[in-house]
């Protein structure tokens, strides 16, 4: 059973309501985030002027510029040696345009999934060397790199590192790279109170800085921070401070101009009439993560690069083809390791860990996600590679993944992550040692296996109106740590349902408070319990127009558009019949 809890509420919501202006949906909304004076939420509104901190005294910068405009001056060969997710993407497109833009001779190379792994490689470096690389520059990767980058410098390769992922842990303590700069907020007393950004994020404000440093106009921010809001969005990062400031500049400026040609393709062919985050996380980014899951993300990074309509057009399609090949793949391999793990003891484990020799270890992160999310659990999905067993963890924010691998290292070849994600390798031998290990060290309880649910307050429908979910747009872009709100209502009677899609999951039904008010409501999940109710009074799936359900129910708040008729609709995030 899923556990429910009100955040506090310490105002007077019609007061709030008379001194701002605004409706009782949004004062709840900002109440329970603490914003609850005028100025506060000023302030949490105000993006396009957000006081953003002094970059250059983040761990590295400084040096870096250095170090930077030194091969600039010398033409020496700067590589950028990016990542195949979209953060590695945009980090490796903001930095290529930025340094090409002033002149750097600058080139770029991705690793592939499959030949290279994540991260930087030995292999890869000598092929760079080859090609003349006098100066590397990783981003979103080169933290955890300690033999690769020791063996870079070793060669006399200049080495900058810009990256956001947490840094390696011996006995104790940070090891860093031996780099000649390095840049990570994640590193311990980084100079800078903002920790929690992306690559992409970071490159920007890197990128921004550099010229600023340069006495250079950065004619290309706009196009920029485009990217770095996609970044933000699709790595998941706290949507808060910086991070929401970018987000929400990104897409103010993406539904107003799109300059990137390739991007402008890409959204066209996705028929995106206008963008929000979901669109950056669900529509857009997929396309960008299915050429480095299939094939090879440089295609991607040469999408974004590419000036000539023409050829835009097709590299843009050919991402969107891919995308479409990686959601047939993801769900076969879903249902097939969903079937697995329910009709075997892998359920009973804490820590989920599947091992399926037959998955495209491209898509692992994927499956692993749709397990954490089915089962609240913490799940590892492990595959056949070329050297024994390649792999995704996704978590929940009860366990630290992470540091759950570190104690684990005696199994593992390389890993690294954050808190709620993690790749790692091992030897195939191995991979029943490190299941049975890593569930004998976790500490998590049932109780930690319970759905959350954080309730921003709770809602007469008395108080729901267009204009007030309308109203709650201005809270956009959503995301972790910027939610959207929940709201809550008691004693409602569910009635009118129709269970509606190709496998009639989707439920969609009218609530009714004890006033007489009434809203409609789908429910995208949940439609087995619903089920579950109706047979015991006697009702089916397919006759149930005249069954009344009473619930208690959580949901977000949206409108409804169909042709020209609007209504407001509630979205079940869950339920409790009463």
């Amino acid at each position: 059973m899923s556990k429910w809890f009100i955040r506090p509420c310490k105002v007077d919501i019609g007061n709030m309501c008379r001194k701002m202006g605004i409706n009782v949906p949004l004062a709840l909304a900002l109440q329970s985030k603490g914003l609850n004076t005028p100025k506060k939420v000023k302030d949490y509104f105000n993006t396009e002027n957000y006081n953003f901190g002094d970059i250059t005294q983040l761990i590295g910068v400084k040096r870096s510029f250095e170090i930077i405009e030194k091969a600039i001056n010398k033409r020496k060969k700067i590589f950028i040696y990016g990542d195949y997710d979209v953060d590695g993407v945009t980090s490796t497109v903001i930095l290529y345009k930025s340094l090409k833009a002033i002149g750097a001779d600058v080139f770029y190379y991705i690793p592939n999934r499959v030949k290279d792994g994540y991260g930087l490689n030995v292999n890869a470096i000598e092929r760079l060397i080859e090609k003349g690389m006098e100066l590397l520059i990783t981003c979103d990767n080169g933290i955890a790199a300690i033999e690769e980058i020791k063996y870079a410098k070793e060669k006399g390769i200049d080495v900058v590192i810009y990256d956001h992922h947490e840094p390696v842990i011996k006995d104790g303590k940070e090891v860093l790279p031996e780099a000649d700069s390095v840049t990570d907020a994640k590193i311990e007393n980084c100079g800078y109170d903002f920790t929690v950004m992306c690559a992409g994020g970071l490159c920007y404000r890197v990128m921004k800085a550099f010229y600023e440093y340069l006495g250079e106009k950065y004619t290309l921010e706009e196009e920029m921070v485009i990217f770095a809001g996609i970044a933000t969005v699709c790595d998941v990062v706290d949507l808060i401070g910086e991070n929401r400031a970018i987000a929400k500049r990104s897409l103010e400026l993406i539904n107003a101009n799109i300059e990137n040609t390739g991007l402008k393709h890409l959204v066209d062919i996705n028929s995106l009439e206008s963008v929000n985050e979901f669109h950056y996380g669900f529509v857009l980014g997929p396309c960008i993560n299915a050429c480095g899951r299939l094939e090879d993300a440089s295609i991607a990074v040469e999408l974004f690069i590419e000036e000539n309509e023409a050829k835009a057009g097709e590299l843009a399609l050919k991402l969107f083809e891919l995308n479409a090949e990686r959601k047939a793949i993801t769900l076969d391999s879903t249902e097939k390791i969903i079937d697995e793990v329910e009709n075997s003891t892998l359920i009973e484990d804490k820590v989920l860990v599947v091992y399926d020799k037959e998955l495209h270890e491209s898509i692992a992160g994927i499956v692993a996600g749709r397990l954490k999310e089915r089962y609240n659990k913490p799940a590892i999905v492990l595959t056949r590679a070329e050297n024994g067993v390649k792999g995704s963890c996704r978590s929940i924010d009860k366990y630290n993944i992470f540091e759950a691998l570190n104690k684990e290292k005696e199994y593992l070849g390389k890993f690294g992550g954050h808190k709620l994600a993690a790749g790692l390798s091992l030897p195939e031998e191995n991979v029943e040692k490190f299941r049975c290990s890593i569930n004998q060290h976790c500490s998590l309880k049932e109780e930690d296996f319970e759905q959350v649910y954080y309730i921003d307050g709770q809602l007469p429908f008395d108080f729901i109106s267009i204009d007030g979910v309308e109203e709650l747009d201005i809270m956009h872009p959503f995301g972790t740590s910027n939610t959207k709100p929940i709201f809550g209502t008691k004693n409602l009677s569910c009635r009118n349902i129709r269970f509606l899609g190709e496998n009639k999951t989707i439920v969609a039904m009218e609530l009714t408070d004890k006033s007489g008010n009434s809203n409609r409501a789908i429910m995208f999940n949940g439609g087995d319990r619903i089920e579950e109710i109706l047979l015991r009074k006697n009702y089916s799936k397919e006759n149930c127009r005249d069954a009344e359900i009473n619930i208690d129910a959580l949901y977000t708040l949206e409108i409804n558009e169909y042709k020209e008729y609007r209504n407001v609709q509630l979205n079940i995030k869950d339920f409790r019949e009463i």
